[in-house]
């Protein structure tokens, strides 16, 4: 026999307390009796209530010896491993916005929750659990561990996510966590094609496939447009609802044929800002996907300052970029500035030795290095670039390079364009901040003279800046929010879809903000030195692609390996834990009812 918490074990200190309570007797009273009658009670009494006698035999005392002792090895978990088999367990729980599905007389996350309980309750008293929970940003919920209520526990606390499954990542600590312990995989979702090519046991849900999801919902001077798909292998027909600030303002239906999808289109339904809501009726099995989430905001304009010597070619790009004012100075007139309070810091050919921290930063054609990026030499090039980037129209970029700086690619930055194995083009966030990297001067190339540059800088603007034009691009359940507040605030805050405000600045740059897991509308909130506050909504979908396309599995589980076997065991805890509230009972009657004299 072993335990698993020995440190339980100081529970037993029970038993001597008890002993002690039994042999340190209260004192007796003198009480005024009217008989001698009473004498030998009496004496019998006094000799009962002498502190520190020696122990008698009393069922009381061993029934309450017998509680204490069976309550004290029950707090060390003990165990015996004479017999059985045990195998280590990885549980992993789907819990993307498909689970959320009810064709299961209740959820599929419900359902498989029920199921992976029951299989841990299976468990031999020497395996090892973990649990993993999927969604946007997989975690190991429990374990590796043999406690099998707390990993039951943990299969209870996973909650519904509204995003897709990292599936790459999730892969990647199955695979760790199973590596741990030589454990078997043991998964419960409703899809067939994410963990098909791994060594799994596979515990599917999911009975229904009909559904119809509002695939997308825009707004444009006042009119809203509506898609609505239909997942379903007959036609449908479905009421789509718009409300501006939970009033419903327009509705129509929508006849849908079976894998088809139709449009529909609300005009004049609102004027300025707005938070629309378009919603289908009657509802499906999957909710989540039947309301889409649109924020219309107020106009902002941003603060540009380009630093140059004169770039006529970037300078007229930026002049029909709309929602911008541009500021210029030149290299010499930066070096005494305040470089603060701009949304987007463009640097060409000259960079501060303090780089700001309140806005974007683009680079071209860096002089020196910087915490940014570090810079090498000029290299010759005279060749075509190559690269794949969502700033060009069609998503593709060519153009022709003289000579480039060899600056290396930071960690978190995505290189768009290269040549020769140069990067030419590279952007991502360091620390919360937007960056993007032109390692060439663009007068060394012949980009400026595409059609695609003016476009480039415009998208490159809507990247640094997306509340300059008042809309706002579509985020989905578990994204990280693009706060982008003015430069120019203090403080700025965040607002969940229930009004809970969490602050994420100061300290600058902002710090991320990734609690999406419910669909809605979140408001970023900005306090400027003069104690100005302003606000911007961001609209958040739960995911449609991937997710909205029901499977119907159930019954079609697959079995995998169940891992490297040991020697079982069983548990003692629930029979000690009997065995001590039987005593205790029997203690009772004894007091009440036992034999008196």
């Amino acid at each position: 026999m072993g335990f698993f918490n020995t440190i339980g074990l100081l529970a037993l200190i029970g038993i001597p307390v008890i002993i002690v309570l039994h042999m340190l007797k209260r004192k007796q009273k003198n009480v005024d009796v009217p008989s001698i009658y009473l004498w030998e009670r009496a004496a019998d009494t006094s000799v009962q209530s002498k502190p520190w006698q020696r122990l008698k035999k009393s069922l009381p005392l061993i029934l309450q010896l017998t509680a204490a002792a069976a309550l004290g090895l029950a707090a060390a978990r003990p165990y015996i491993s004479a017999f059985g088999t045990a195998y280590n367990y990885v549980i992993v729980l789907d819990n993307s916005a498909s689970m959320s599905a009810a064709d299961m007389s209740q959820t599929r996350l419900e359902y498989v929750a029920d199921r992976a309980e029951k299989l841990i309750d299976s468990a031999s008293a020497l395996s090892s659990v973990t649990v993993i929970a999927g969604g946007e940003k997989p975690y190991v919920v429990y374990g590796p561990d043999n406690d099998k209520q707390e990993a039951k526990k943990a299969v209870a606390s996973v909650m519904q996510t509204y995003g897709n499954n990292d599936t790459e990542t999730l892969k990647g600590l199955i695979v760790s966590e199973a590596a741990k312990t030589n454990a078997g995989v043991y998964i419960f979702t409703d899809n067939n094609s994410e963990f098909s090519d791994m060594d799994a046991n596979i515990f599917y849900a999911g009975k229904e496939t009909a559904n119809c999801a509002v695939t997308l919902a825009s707004a444009s001077e006042g009119n809203v447009l509506v898609n609505v798909r239909n997942y379903s292998d007959t036609d449908e027909e479905r009421t789509v609802t718009v409300f501006t600030d939970s009033m419903a303002v327009a509705s129509g239906d929508l006849n849908i044929p079976a894998g088809q999808e139709r449009s529909i289109v609300f005009s004049d339904v609102y004027s300025g800002t707005a938070n629309i809501s378009a919603v289908i009726s009657p509802e499906d099995n999957l909710a989540c996907d039947d309301t889409y989430y649109v924020a219309v905001n107020e106009v902002q304009t941003a603060k540009v300052l380009l630093v140059t010597e004169g770039n006529t070619f970037l300078e007229n790009a930026l002049g029909i970029t709309e929602g911008t004012q541009i500021y210029k100075m030149t290299p010499e007139t930066m070096e005494t500035a305040d470089l603060s309070g701009y949304d987007l810091y463009i640097f060409d050919g000259a960079l501060p030795d303090i780089l700001p921290t309140d806005g974007g930063i683009f680079l071209i054609n860096p002089d020196k290095s910087s915490d940014i990026a570090q810079v090498g030499e000029t290299r010759e090039l005279n060749c075509y670039s190559q690269g794949n980037t969502s700033l060009a129209s069609d998503g593709e970029l060519s153009f022709i390079i003289a000579k480039a700086k060899e600056v290396t690619r930071p960690s978190w930055a995505v290189t768009e364009s290269s040549a020769d194995g140069v990067p030419l083009i590279m952007r991502g966030e360091k620390d919360g901040q937007k960056v993007c990297i032109f390692t060439f001067d663009i007068h060394d190339s012949d980009l400026p003279l595409l059609k695609d540059f003016p476009v480039m800088i415009y998208n490159l603007a809507d990247w640094f800046m997306p509340g300059r034009s008042g809309e706002q691009t579509v985020t989905h359940c578990g994204d990280t929010l693009d706060i982008n507040a003015s430069a120019s605030a203090q403080r700025i805050s965040v607002a969940d879809t229930e009004g809970n405000e969490r602050t994420v600045a100061p300290p600058f740059p902002a710090a991320d903000y990734a609690d999406t897991d419910e669909a809605g509308f979140y408001t970023v909130i900005s306090e400027s030195a003069d104690g100005e506050i302003t606000e911007r909504t961001i609209a958040v979908n739960a995911a449609v692609d991937g997710e909205s396309k029901l499977s119907a599995l159930f019954g079609q589980d697959v079995q995998g390996s169940t891992g490297t076997a040991s020697k079982g065991g069983a548990g003692l805890m629930e029979v000690l834990i009997i065995a001590a509230v039987i005593a205790l009972l029997a203690e009772w009657w004894v007091k009440y009812n036992g034999v008196k004299r």
